[in-house]
């Protein structure tokens, strides 16, 4: 032992003999200590977890608040030092960047503010914050949100935690657009769809989450919009996202089936027309609603099987090597690699399925609705379905090992039972099969939905296509501050 190491340990420890356990003591300078050992040891200072520190750092183009008439920028919260009925003024401390330092007081008992009088703990050990103009201009969307404990908070540390945020005030609405790929993936041409969220034109600091979404051409964005912005706004119950769609088929729509299946197999088609206008009208309109009717009126008149699909690939190949590519220089450079997801409906949502358990390196999360996990029908025996998704992507050992966390929604309707597609069963039984996996389980990253009486249909898929994503990319906080007094929100 080092002479400073021995001293450190003389200073806890005082070599007073004959005192009786586990009672206060006198050390030789005076002070209390407590009898362990028959020794008086001094108390450990209860004042040791004070002094934690982390800092709370706001990026946001101070031009944007002069064009609005704001000149600063404040914060309120619910607790250690925040309040939610007056801000507190964040320090200008470098270019469109404002920061406080919040300093606190850890216990058992919880965690509070360290200078202020009210020493109230925080509630449910998260501090929940919004960041105003002025004082007076909200932001948009949920709050903030900081979980404690806090690692690396102490003095011991050099520097101290930064937690850095990109609120945006004045924009309400996200902006569809599109661009033209001359692809080598797929040999010719596709129109992709971009959404960009509310904040994405104010606060050019941020970067976002960024989800594939198979069908999604403009026509389909533009009828969906409303349905998956309302939970950034003003449901506020989702983070903000960036949308690249795909939805451009040849062929008068038949090239769908071959772009998004992983394997080729047999396929009812219409033998004129497609399946979107029941066969150029050859199925009756009034049988749209009846999947089951639909099918058989379709197979005995107005349509043939064909062998068909096995492109899935050469789609995620496109997706990922040339249509995110082009859209990140789109939109400089503020897509999150590391937080790519994908989402489809019918073969759209096997797809997504396929994509998230074969590619876990690229994608992080998925949503599968109402995912045709039949395909392929069995070349044998046109009554019958292979279902290559759990049979044998499942079960494949490849995909087995080192698996990332991802996080996987799975949803249908409950109509969608006719044989031999099974959609409804087959998918709660993928969401089991998933969950027994390592690292991954059900209601924590793997989820299942099942709306009773719904029929297959890409309507049923516009309802739910909100769900999914507030699923997928929660809000961190709650929606708001309250709107009467001071009370926490937890």
């Amino acid at each position: 032992m080092t002479v400073l190491s021995f001293a450190v340990l003389l200073s806890v420890l005082s070599l007073v003999s004959g005192c009786v356990d586990d009672t206060d003591c006198i050390l030789p300078d005076g002070q209390v200590g407590q009898c362990h050992l028959q020794k008086c040891i001094r108390q450990l200072d209860d004042n040791a977890n004070e002094y934690l520190t982390f800092t709370i750092r706001v990026k946001y183009p101070e031009s944007v608040l002069k064009i609005h008439g704001r000149t600063s920028l404040y914060i309120r919260g619910n607790g250690l030092g925040l309040l939610w009925t007056k801000g507190n003024q964040l320090s200008k401390t470098g270019h469109d960047t404002w920061d406080i330092n919040i300093t606190y007081i850890s216990s058992l008992d919880g965690y509070q503010c360290k200078f202020c009088l009210d020493k109230d703990y925080l509630p449910n050990k998260k501090l929940q914050y919004r960041v105003m103009a002025d004082d007076l201009q909200d932001m948009i969307g949920a709050n903030f949100a900081i979980h404690l404990p806090v690692s690396e908070v102490s003095s011991y540390f050099e520097t101290v935690p930064v937690f850095s945020v990109y609120p945006w005030f004045f924009t309400y609405t996200g902006v569809i657009d599109s661009f033209v790929i001359n692809s080598t993936n797929l040999g010719e041409e596709k129109n992709i769809t971009l959404y960009t969220p509310p904040s994405f034109n104010e606060n050019v600091y941020k970067t976002y989450p960024t989800v594939f979404v198979f069908d999604l051409n403009l026509e389909y964005a533009k009828s969906f919009k409303k349905k998956f912005e309302d939970p950034i706004y003003p449901h506020a119950v989702a983070e903000e996202f960036v949308l690249i769609g795909f939805g451009d088929y040849t062929s008068n729509g038949r090239e769908r089936v071959d772009l998004l299946t992983p394997s080729a197999g047999p396929a009812l088609d219409c033998i004129n027309g497609t399946l979107r206008d029941n066969c150029d009208g050859c199925i009756p309109e009034a049988l749209s609603t009846n999947i089951t009717a639909f099918i058989k009126y379709l197979e005995e008149t107005c349509g043939k099987y064909y062998n068909k699909g096995g492109l899935g690939d050469n789609t995620l190949d496109f997706l990922e090597k040339e249509a995110f590519p082009t859209a990140n220089q789109l939109t400089s450079t503020r897509l999150q690699k590391d937080n790519i997801g994908v989402m489809g409906y019918s073969l759209g949502g096997l797809m997504s399925c396929h994509a998230v358990w074969t590619r876990p390196d690229v994608y992080s999360f998925a949503a599968c609705q109402s995912p045709s996990l039949w395909w392929p029908m069995n070349t044998f025996s046109h009554n019958v379905n292979d279902f290559d998704f759990l049979n044998k992507t499942l079960k494949n050992p490849i995909f087995q090992t080192k698996r990332p966390e991802q996080r996987i929604y799975l949803d249908a309707g409950g109509a969608e039972t006719p044989e031999p597609y099974s959609l409804t069963q087959t998918t709660v039984e993928a969401a089991h099969a998933i969950s027994s996996f390592v690292h991954y389980e059900l209601n924590r990253n793997v989820w299942v939905a099942v709306d009773p009486n719904k029929n297959h249909s890409f309507v049923e898929w516009e309802r739910r296509i909100g769900q999914a994503l507030t699923t997928l990319l929660p809000a961190h906080g709650s929606k708001g501050m309250p709107s009467i007094d001071a009370s926490p929100v937890g």
